[in-house]
């Protein structure tokens, strides 16, 4: 295999990715952790922030998961996922998806990761797309942000100091 793709079913086996800095290929896992940094209309170009949804066929109901059984001489065997309500809500229509859960030696796992996936891709739909200055140059692929986009939630939580500031006095980019 290539090298590249060989490194991606590496990170598969903890949820990662990889991407391609300065000359090094960096790791990322997909796991809990904290927000680095906030995104307010103060900060983005014209503050601007663009939704959309995720497309309909990049969401399954079903998932094929691929695991080797040690029961069975490590030979590969499929486990069936699915997502009743999802299926459900799709008039019993099937939108199913294969993967390889790589390094997999059981059942449960393979399930875990299944269910992981449907999970993600029927609540984590939304997506938002907007321009940033220098400020954004620390955030990289797998880091968690924050939006907070008065348009959305009416209230608006942050700002800038305009010119025209003094030492006794302070001037806002806004009210």
């Amino acid at each position: 295999e290539e090298a590249f793709k060989v490194l991606n079913d590496i990170s598969a086996i903890f949820r990662g990715l990889l991407y391609w800095q300065e000359g090094m290929i960096v790791p990322v896992q997909d796991s809990p952790k904290d927000a680095i940094m906030t995104f307010s209309d103060a900060n983005v170009i014209n503050g601007t922030f663009t939704y959309e949804g995720s497309s309909r066929k990049q969401r399954h109901n079903v998932a094929l998961v691929t695991w080797n059984n040690p029961e069975d001489l490590y030979k590969q065997n499929v486990e069936y996922v699915e997502d009743a309500e999802g299926i459900a809500a799709a008039n019993t229509q099937i939108f199913s998806t294969s993967l390889r859960a790589l390094g997999c030696t059981s059942q449960s796992q393979a399930r875990r990761i299944g269910k992981w996936l449907l999970y993600t891709e029927k609540y984590e739909t939304e997506m938002v797309t907007f321009a940033t200055g220098l400020e954004g140059i620390g955030v990289r692929p797998g880091d968690l942000i924050k939006i907070a986009d008065a348009s959305r939630s009416g209230v608006r939580y942050g700002g800038r100091v305009a010119s025209g500031s003094t030492v006794n006095m302070i001037q806002l980019d806004s009210d």
